[in-house]
């Protein structure tokens, strides 16, 4: 696994990611170390919304979960991000809808947990 370091001591991902979330960016400035450390606290919260819409609404987009969750775009892309490749519970389904510029988006699902579906 690549570890980038932003700052002294700071790094983008832990290196066991499955069981500590990744630390989010900042460069080491005292406003953005705050702002990171604030942010922390609810990156658990956003990563739970999407895959509660998941769970709720089926496979979705990207511009779907926007729709679902009311987070922004970029929140949602880094927060698909951090469920697929470093907590392993979401997946490509294989299928495509189109995106809200026209172009072929990928659609997202939930991996089922096994004993609950």
């Amino acid at each position: 696994m690549r570890v980038e370091h932003l700052a002294e001591g700071v790094t983008l991902f832990n290196a066991d990611c499955r069981e500590v979330r990744p630390e989010p960016p900042h460069r080491g400035g005292d406003t953005q170390v705050e702002a990171a450390t604030r942010i922390r606290k609810s990156v658990g919260n956003l990563e739970r919304m999407v895959l509660d819409a998941l769970q709720t609404y089926g496979p979705a987009t990207n511009d779907e979960l926007v729709k679902h969750t009311g987070i922004s775009l970029q929140t949602i892309c880094a927060r698909v991000w951090t469920l697929r490749k470093h907590l392993g519970l979401i997946e490509d389904s294989g299928l495509r809808r189109p995106s809200s510029k026209g172009r072929a988006a990928i659609v997202w699902q939930k991996i089922p947990t096994p004993g609950r579906g």
